[in-house]
Order: C-alpha cells, then sequence, then structure tokens
C-alpha cells in the first residue's frame, strides 16, 4: 500500500486531477477542500504528506499550515505548498512565515515536477 497524502484545496477539479495523478501512481490520496477539514483530517489520521493550497477562503494556506503543523506536533508531516498566487511577495511571505514546508510550487502544478517533488520530500523524510 503507498503513502498517504492529504490534499487540500477549496477547487474541486484540482483535487480530483491531483487524486487522480496520486493514485495512477500508488499513492494513496484522501482530500481536503478547505482548511479546517484537513485539520480535522489530520486529526483522525496522520498522513504520510500534506499538498496545501495557499490561496483558500475561510482560512488560508497560511493560517491552515501553521495549524496543520500544531495539531500534528511534535511530529508533522511533510508539507509541500503549492499556489496560483505568481510572485514575489507570496514567495517572501511563504518563506518567511512557514518554516515547517518542504517545498513551495506554482500552478499550475506540471505533473512530473509534482511527482519528483514529493518523491524527494518522501525520501527526505525517511531518510
Amino acid at each position: 500500500m503507498g503513502k498517504t497524502i492529504l490534499v487540500v484545496d477549496d477547487e474541486a477539479d484540482t483535487l480530483q486531477w491531483l487524486s487522480l495523478l496520486l493514485r495512477q501512481e500508488g499513492y494513496q490520496p484522501i482530500t481536503a477542500s478547505s482548511g479546517p477539514e484537513a485539520i480535522a483530517t489530520v486529526g483522525r489520521l496522520r498522513p504520510d504528506l500534506i499538498l496545501l493550497d495557499l490561496a483558500m477562503p475561510e482560512m488560508d494556506g497560511f493560517d491552515s499550515c501553521r495549524a496543520l503543523l500544531a495539531r500534528m506536533s511534535p511530529h508533522p508531516a511533510p508539507i509541500i505548498v503549492f499556489t496560483a498566487l505568481d510572485n514575489f511577495r507570496v514567495s517572501a511571505q511563504c518563506l518567511s512565515e512557514l518554516f515547517g514546508i518542504q517545498a513551495f510550487l506554482f500552478k499550475p502544478l506540471p505533473p512530473s515536477a509534482l511527482l519528483a517533488c514529493i518523491q524527494g520530500v518522501l525520501e527526505q523524510g525517511a531518510a
């Protein structure tokens, strides 16, 4: 059985696409369409990795990431953050505020780059 990956995004199409891609690669995707839903999910089970969108209503990715890291403390799952907000300010804010993330990607997510990033982060955690 493959590693469990929690995908958090408010866009249903993105959740569906990422779930299909991850399943095809042997991973076990679970989805959440909001930060609060993701936080509740990690309260019930511990994913091996989290893919987290930054731009979400209700609770943005910054607040969601902080809450997820706190909820999973002291051994949080690695987090890969992604966003369509392609600008320097967002990148700088993410890198300065979210110390628990392992990677930062921009949408659209090229499948090969995303999968390579996931594999690298998971291998790094296993080392």
